[in-house]
């Protein structure tokens, strides 16, 4: 549509105040209908980047009018528009699922632009969501679009929102290059991203400990910020929370709520969790306790709800801290840990070294927790210069004793059962223990992947029992459940509610209230079976067949598969909403062929359950782990622990014979693969195959159906 052309170049440019201005001039009256819709997604486009979410019209008509449209761009820049929205409205499920179709729409038509401003869309969707890795990945990527458009403008607008993340991410140093990069070319940013620059370099220096520099930036920022209401509400927010810094308790307590009242009369329709957060911090600090109670628990319902990470730690800190206060000790720890794990989790390096040295103050901790939690907060502070920390963990540091050990603690001893055994030697399967164990306290809905026999259903329990939660843990093998008896199995029945109901019976999620309800297998189920779990996911809430009244539920939700979830997307298998509201969290779990240092522990472990002493022969233990690390094992750690069994029965128990019979089978094996290499070398000609091999074609045949015996396919 050429008369919209001025438009484009002024959105690419990112001049969304001008191209707002332009598009509220121009007349109506000679527009097409489908000039008119997309007259509406533009002036939205600019209206929520210009700060103006109440001038949003039109986008679900102009979505449906455009969804078959040749020129595929007006469907992606309608779902583009409509994913800012909800994201305005704190709906981050759906923003990213329609951010996400925005993108491969703009990509499948070539939309370079398009394809730029989705990225920096999905950036932000991750960073909310914790994951800052694939934030500063998306940044990085629309970047290079930028610049490969010759669009400097536009290049440094998206550098800017990567600087924003350096500075919340605690990355401090970082920061202060990206910033001074960006002054070079501060002419380019537009008016409101000068704003934002600015916000953002003042919290670089209040998180650094210059608030007094921060401030005089802030006070510098005032006039700028008044032109935008989402920069208005951004001053008030980031001014109070510099305040806080300065523990200027009442002033911040006192800008955070004009801040608020500026956000409910402005922008109506906004989360404004961050703000209230901050607030609760601030009453803290006063000792209005009570207020403080209740703005934090308005504060975490609001951030729980879209799942916004960063605020959910912090108020899982802020109410540590207020158990502290009312002497709930076991809760206060609690609540601390939770954050801890939190912060770790998301990478906030800031956040998570503040709530390290607020936790060590509060003696919860045993001496060599405390010490620990010291010394890797002093590493964080004095890497990144934030000097006015260092000296408060110092005197810390003082006051415990210098001999105290700095060591992991210990496993847990209060969970009704045992910890599931993951045995690992290799440092990515390390690592992803790690990660679990953090990940587990949270409520975050997780998918665990990987190839059948990797153990997924061991990292569900691991999970689980690393969570706290003090319900069942309950499996289910999604693909097992008939259409036909998916609601009275997942949400049971009442007596009487269908012919040989002769009594109440819970459903599957019921009996996981408290505890932990894990589906294997969910790539399998059908459309039936994932629309009843969608409404389950939403609701939080079961009714049995039979019955009138739901049953509210709480629980933490697993799911496992072998397959690709995001090609079964594509092919119409899955559903795109109820994997987005699965995956808050992913696991993948490698190939045991990928992690070759997991080979000997796992033997040992297999040849302890069955009654042996590794100890007892390293040697040949040692012999045993390099013969069987020479296979791919297809069938990963289950097929290992079969081969183990399988050893130690035709061995009679002794490994000098298992090691021999391990190597046997190597040297079949081998032979195998050469006879099927050479089979699909000769596209399935087995007299071609055996002369590439030199051998007669009977001997082939022989050979062939010998392996084929022995492996059963």
């Amino acid at each position: 549509m050429v008369r919209f052309d001025k438009i484009h170049n002024l959105i690419n440019d990112r001049e969304f105040r001008e191209a707002l201005e332009s598009l509220q001039s121009m007349s109506l009256d000679d527009l097409s209908a489908q000039e008119r819709a997309y007259h509406d997604v533009l002036l939205s486009e600019t209206a929520m980047a210009a700060g103006e979410p109440s001038l949003v019209r039109g986008l679900d008509e102009a979505t449906e009018l455009f969804r078959y449209d040749p020129d595929g761009t007006k469907f992606a820049r309608a779902k583009y528009a409509k994913g800012l929205w909800l994201v305005y409205r704190g709906a981050y499920g759906q923003a990213q699922e329609t951010l996400s179709e925005a993108y491969s729409n703009f990509l499948r038509y070539q939309d370079l632009y398009g394809v730029a401003r989705s990225l920096n869309g999905l950036a932000y969707m991750s960073h909310l969501a914790g994951d800052n890795e694939s934030a500063i990945d998306s940044l990085e990527r629309a970047t290079k679009i930028y610049l490969s458009l010759g669009n400097r403008r536009a290049a440094i607008g998206v550098r800017d929102n990567l600087f924003f993340l350096c500075v919340w991410m605690g990355r401090l140093r970082d920061g202060l290059r990206q910033s001074t990069l960006i002054e070079q070319e501060f002419e380019l940013l537009s008016r409101p991203g000068q704003t934002q620059h600015q916000i953002a370099r003042a919290m670089l220096h209040a998180l650094s400990g210059d608030t007094v520099k921060a401030k005089s930036i802030m006070s510098d920022t005032r006039t700028g910020a008044e032109e935008n209401p989402m920069h208005l509400l951004d001053y008030y927010q980031y001014l109070g929370w510099i305040l806080l810094l300065n523990n200027e308790w009442q002033a911040s307590k006192q800008t955070l709520t004009t801040g608020l009242e500026i956000a409910r009369e402005k922008l109506p329709d906004h989360k404004n969790h961050t703000i209230i957060r901050l607030l609760a911090e601030a009453c803290f600090a006063l000792g209005d306790y009570a207020k403080a109670e209740r703005s934090v628990s308005d504060a975490l319902t609001t951030a729980s709800a879209s799942n916004e990470r960063v605020d959910i730690a912090g108020c899982y800190r802020i109410l540590g801290q207020l158990e502290f206060h009312n002497n709930s000790r076991k809760a206060a720890r609690d609540w601390f840990d939770r954050a801890l794990d939190m912060y770790h989790l998301i990478k906030y390096r800031y956040d998570l070294a503040v709530t390290r040295y607020l936790a060590a103050l509060t003696g919860l901790y045993s001496a060599e927790e405390t010490a620990r939690m010291l010394t890797l907060a002093r590493e964080y502070f004095a890497y990144e210069n934030v000097t006015n920390y260092v000296e408060k963990v110092d005197t810390e540091l003082g006051k415990t004793s210098s001999d105290t050990p700095v060591t992991a603690p210990g496993p847990r001893t209060d969970h009704p059962f045992e910890s599931p055994d993951i045995i690992v030697g290799d440092s990515r399967m390390r690592k992803l223990i790690t990660t679990a164990r953090q990940v587990a306290p949270t409520a975050m809905n997780i998918i665990v992947t990987g190839d059948t026999g990797t153990g997924k259903d061991l990292m569900a329990k691991f999970i689980h029992y690393h969570s706290g939660r003090t319900g069942r843990f309950v499996a289910v093998n999604s693909a097992a459940i008939p259409d036909s008896m998916v609601e009275s199995e997942l949400f049971g029945f009442a007596r009487g509610s269908f012919s040989g109901a002769e009594r109440d019976k819970p459903g599957l999620f019921e009996m996981a209230h408290g505890g932990t309800f894990f589906l294997d297998e969910i790539a399998d189920t059908s459309a039936s079976f994932q629309a009843k779990l969608l409404e389950v996911i939403e609701s939080r809430a079961v009714r049995r067949l039979g019955e009138t009244k739901p049953r509210s539920i709480n629980y933490r939700l697993i799911a496992a598969t072998n397959q690709n979830l995001e090609a079964q997307i594509t092919s119409g298998k899955f559903r795109s909403d109820l994997f987005h509201r699965l995956n808050q969290f992913s696991i993948h779990l490698p190939k045991l062929s990928e992690r070759q240092d997991d080979i000997r522990p796992l033997v040992e472990y297999f040849l302890r359950t069955s009654g042996l002493d590794p100890a007892a022969d390293t040697q040949q233990i040692e012999r045993l782990s390099t013969v069987l690390a020479r296979r791919l094992w297809p069938g990963n750690v289950r097929q290992l622990r079969a081969e183990i069994g399988s050893l130690v029965l035709m061995s009679n128990r002794d490994v000098r014979q298992m090691v021999t019979l391990a190597d046997k089978s190597n040297r079949h094996g081998e032979e195998c693969q050469k006879l099927l290499d050479a089979l699909r070398a000769a596209s399935g000609n087995k007299s071609e195959a055996a002369r590439q091999l030199g051998i007669h074609e009977a001997t082939f045949r022989y050979r062939l159906k010998k392996c084929q015996d022995i492996s059963g396919s």
